[in-house]
């Protein structure tokens, strides 16, 4: 699951989608969600797609990682 507090997509506006990149089953996008204040973009996991492997977390430059891997 994404933190949307702690993921730099949504909290500082940048482009950075490092876990989009890195997920080997597309199981990770992009999308636009409205804020009260303007349009952010934060990652969404479809859980029926991620296997679990964590590509997505190590590869979070997020410090904390925003990235909670559940089994």
């Amino acid at each position: 699951r994404i933190l949307a507090n702690k993921c730099i997509e949504y909290t500082d506006g940048s482009n950075c989608g490092k876990c989009v990149r890195v997920c080997p089953v597309q199981a990770v996008r992009i999308v636009p969600v409205d804020t009260s204040h303007d349009m952010r973009r934060l990652p969404l996991v479809d859980f029926d797609k991620c296997i679990g492997c964590g590509a997505c977390r190590y590869h979070c430059p997020a410090t904390p990682h925003a990235i909670i891997i559940e089994g």
